[in-house]
């Protein structure tokens, strides 16, 4: 009926996307790789951590969690649940992404930095040591209901315990996005991706 929807499952990837521009626009950090970039189906889930960024200035490099709930109180467990095994989950970040050669040309940047370092080393925690990393950032977003006192959402994101990965400083950023209108916001994107669309064909066909 020329309509197009998105399906409910698919809800996570917008949340992914606006918590990379966040991570882009407002903190300023780099983009390793797009987690879309390690899809091989267009309905396939990309599991594991959910962006791969760094800070070039701050010699940090921020692996994050990304969470659209219905309250940010449910967010707020389902990052505590992630975070529970998350050294074993960054290991294997590392060895499947990060050192990965397929990857080697998209990572950029990253690999200007740290390939030497990638190389010579076969595990993220003598990768860390190699690169001389002293720290590691866990950026948390949480899309939720419609909480928006901001002293209850500060109280809230502080309930989850800073934790040590690799015997190195850990820094988590809180990020906290109140959703108003669900079906409005879904609505804008699936309009700006229909848009998008319609633009790339018109021009591949010009």
């Amino acid at each position: 009926d020329g309509k197009m929807y998105v399906r409910l499952d698919k809800i996570g990837k917008v949340g992914e996307y606006m918590f990379c521009c966040l991570l882009s626009e407002f903190f300023c950090f780099d983009c390793v790789i797009p987690k879309v970039h390690l899809q091989t189906d267009t309905n396939m889930s990309v599991y594991g951590i959910d962006t791969l960024f760094y800070s070039e200035k701050d010699n940090l490099l921020l692996f994050g969690e990304s969470k659209v709930s219905i309250s940010l109180a449910n967010g707020v467990q389902l990052i505590k649940k992630s975070l529970s095994d998350y050294e074993k989950q960054l290991s294997e970040e590392y060895r499947l992404v990060l050192s990965n050669r397929m990857y080697k040309d998209k990572l950029y940047r990253f690999t200007e930095l740290f390939g030497e370092a990638v190389e010579t080393t076969t595990t993220i925690q003598k990768f860390i040591n190699k690169a001389g990393i002293t720290q590691i950032g866990i950026p948390i977003f949480i899309a939720h209901g419609t909480e928006v006192d901001n002293k209850k959402i500060l109280d809230m994101l502080s309930n989850i315990s800073t934790v040590s990965m690799f015997g190195i400083k850990t820094c988590l950023y809180g990020i906290s996005l109140p959703i108003i209108n669900k079906i409005k916001l879904v609505a804008t994107f699936t309009k700006m991706i229909k848009e998008k669309g319609d633009y790339y064909e018109d021009e591949a066909n010009r």
